[in-house]
């Protein structure tokens, strides 16, 4: 259970509804930060804010950029470029079956 007080006096004064049993083990936790008041907005909507706002710059980075920020940043080859640099793909010609064989081929 989860109830709201105040402090007044050093003593933590619950709402007139709540009751505890005598000898009731609590637990007081304080925030960090006072509540915003009525008119300000709360963190989240001012990172929404944020976010919103950095979506909308105009920019000119590369549109492969997370896949290839190596390169970018210190010149090394892009995935792309050294895969095709490694590997070399010839075609494979299929192997001549005798006639009248009717079974699977690659068996």
């Amino acid at each position: 259970m989860t109830y709201r007080g105040t402090v007044k006096s050093g003593v933590v004064v619950l709402p007139e509804d709540v009751t505890l049993p005598e000898g009731a083990d609590v637990v007081v936790t304080f925030p960090d930060e006072a509540p915003a008041q009525a008119g300000e907005p709360s963190i989240w909507s001012k990172l929404s804010d944020l976010g919103q706002w950095a979506e909308d710059l105009a920019t000119d980075l590369p549109p492969d950029l997370a896949a290839n920020h190596d390169h970018y940043l210190h010149g090394s080859p892009t995935p792309s470029i050294s895969w095709r640099c490694l590997t070399r793909v010839t075609p494979r010609t299929p192997t001549p079956r005798p006639p009248g064989d009717t079974s699977p081929a690659g068996s």
